[in-house]
């Protein structure tokens, strides 16, 4: 998949998305700049400014977005200044103890002095997720220790990676370095803002309490990323998401009456006694992130994380492959035969009939007769509607739909007709049927009709019974 190549998403998605990669623009633009100087900090310093300056446009006007200290209410003679790259803190409320100019010229670049009673969140921004960019991301929030005391109710703290390389991804040792951050005071975890492997999606770090697993393949195998759409998720005939191989997951949003969309996950997980700290890859999770720290920022509980639907983007799973039924009957598999019958009062086996809704309606019969030694149940829509077959039952169904005929005609079926008979070729109708043996765990068979319609009969095209 080619960056950011995604189709669609709750309200805002393009946008929302847009924004992310506004960020790692101005941070490849600086690093291709930086490729040739003895120190190469400059990206880092770029992307941080991009950070902040989009920050400070999303979040609530109540909120200010800078760089700069965080300075406690202490009396020494000789204090630390504790400078951290992101500062959220309270816009309407707090003084600006002093400035200092930087690099950055935004208003978000300039260094703040900000007490520390005003401060609601801090992040720490690192370029590229490693063991020691971990280390000294953790180590430098521990400094939030030294007066977390003065801090706000609402006050959080985090790590922001822009990207982690393929060459990391199977590393043991970062996981661990990053639950070390379970320690910290109200540390929410952290975000990635890209993976080198699949730049699409973007991974969030978050804490947990829970007993290692018995089996921690999934923790000590696998890579810290994969590819979304290499993920083992799939459509079941049914329409229900089905999750194979270890880290696949969902996220369900529902998104109409009856109707719910998800995006894809992959996830590693680190164990230490019972502290865990859980990384999950999603093209949805910049949002996730973001409608995180608002919770945080606002002190609402986490149930209220779906109130935050914007910039969600979601995907598509592909129909699992299941067999088709073989062109001739096979002793000890099941076996469903499909033909065409004719109409009862009619004798014929194309029928036109006018809906309520004015729009005129072919349709013929199938009757499908369970050949096999088992119940078979049948459908043509997802399990929707379906029909138990017991071994040598029959049960029938309708083949329905619509064409369009001029309005106001006399005498609509011959103009129908003439519409079928004027086509360079025979109208032909495809539908695929699907049956499983049991209600549970069951084999499932899939079978392929396609049948030609002239205005006289019905013929199936490369009969397979």
């Amino acid at each position: 998949m080619s960056d950011f190549e995604v189709t669609k998403g709750s309200i805002g998605w393009k946008e929302f998305n847009r924004n992310r990669k506004s960020i790692l623009e101005a941070f490849d633009k600086a690093k291709e700049l930086n490729e040739n100087r003895p120190v190469q900090t400059r990206h880092g310093v770029t992307g941080e400014a991009e950070f902040r300056k989009w920050l400070a446009e999303f979040l609530p006007q109540k909120y200010g977005v800078t760089s700069g200290y965080i300075i406690p209410n202490l009396f020494a003679k000789d204090y630390k200044l504790y400078h951290y790259d992101v500062i959220i803190y309270n816009k309407l409320e707090a003084p600006a103890l002093w400035i200092d100019g930087n690099c950055d010229e935004s208003e978000q670049g300039k260094f703040r002095a900000i007490p520390a009673k005003y401060v609601s969140c801090i992040f720490e921004i690192k370029a590229t997720l490693n063991k020691k960019s971990a280390t000294d991301s953790v180590k430098k929030l521990t400094e939030v220790n030294e007066f977390k005391d003065q801090l706000p109710a609402n006050f959080s703290c985090g790590t922001i990676f822009f990207e982690l390389k393929d060459s990391e991804s199977k590393s043991k040792t970062i996981l661990p370095e990053i639950l070390k951050g379970m320690d910290l005071f109200k540390c929410i975890g952290g975000m990635v803002l890209r993976a080198e492997v699949d730049p699409s999606m973007i991974g969030i770090f978050e804490f947990g309490l829970a007993e290692p697993p018995e089996k921690e393949g999934i923790t000590d195998n696998s890579p810290l990323a994969r590819p979304i759409d290499e993920l083992e998720l799939y459509a079941t005939e049914e329409g229900n998401i089905q999750l194979a191989g270890p880290g696949v997951g969902a996220m369900l949003v529902v998104t109409g009456k009856n109707e719910w969309s998800f995006s894809k996950t992959y996830s590693r997980s680190h164990y230490d006694s019972s502290k865990m700290v859980h990384l999950t890859w999603s093209r949805s999770n910049f949002s996730e992130f973001i409608a995180l720290l608002l919770i945080n920022l606002e002190q609402l509980p986490r149930e209220e994380l779906g109130q935050f639907s914007f910039g969600r983007v979601f995907d598509n799973a592909e129909r699992k492959e299941i067999p088709e039924q073989s062109l001739t009957q096979v002793e000890g598999l099941p076996f469903v035969k499909l033909e065409i019958e004719a109409n009862e009062d009619t004798g014929k086996f194309l029928t036109v009939e006018q809906n309520e809704n004015g729009e005129w309606i072919l349709w013929f019969a199938l009757v499908a007769t369970n050949m096999g030694l088992e119940e078979v149940i049948l459908s043509n829509d997802k399990f929707k509607h379906s029909a138990k077959i017991p071994p040598g039952k029959t049960a029938r169904t309708r083949e329905n739909f619509t064409i369009q005929v001029p309005n106001n005609k006399p005498d609509a079926i011959e103009e129908l007709k003439k519409e079928l008979s004027s086509q360079k070729k025979p109208f032909q109708y495809s539908s695929r049927f699907v049956y499983k043996t049991k209600e549970e765990n069951g084999e499932y068979f899939s079978l392929h009709k396609t049948f030609e319609i002239t205005p006289e009969k019905v013929n199936e095209v490369d009969k397979q019974n």
